[in-house]
């Protein structure tokens, strides 16, 4: 969908960005590592390209939400994941994926789901003691 957000909420169709990772580099720019470790810059064409190579589609990486944009978003089976409203107009989309469609007001991002809080020590293994 032209226009539409990535976002892990929607992991059937944005997964693969998981797999990335970004971050902060001199003078405040900003840099994308692919999975396969490669890095870019946002504003480097090569990232739009590879980024779109990865996912299947065409997308491109920008520092704001362009205008009329939509956030796609997978609607949880769980109760309460999104509300009952929210799951009553909710589509299936390319994916088999049940989705919500929704608007981004500039500067904001808002999510329905409960709050997860993960620290990167959590995510470290360690040995089983069993």
């Amino acid at each position: 969908m032209p226009g539409a957000i990535g976002s892990a909420k929607h992991p059937r169709k944005w997964g693969h960005l998981l797999g990335c990772r970004s971050r902060v580099a001199e003078g405040d720019t900003v840099v994308v590592e692919l999975p396969d470790r490669t890095a870019f810059t946002v504003g480097d064409p090569d990232l739009d390209a590879r980024l779109s190579k990865l996912l299947g589609i065409q997308v491109c990486v920008t520092a704001s939400a362009p205008a009329h944009s939509r956030l796609e978003r997978a609607v949880p089976e769980y109760e309460g994941g999104v509300p009952d409203a929210v799951r009553a107009s909710a589509s299936v989309d390319g994916t088999e994926e049940k989705i919500t469609v929704g608007k981004v007001a500039p500067g904001t991002f808002f999510d329905y789901g409960r709050v997860h809080l993960v620290t990167t020590s959590s995510l470290t293994k360690s040995p089983c003691t069993c």
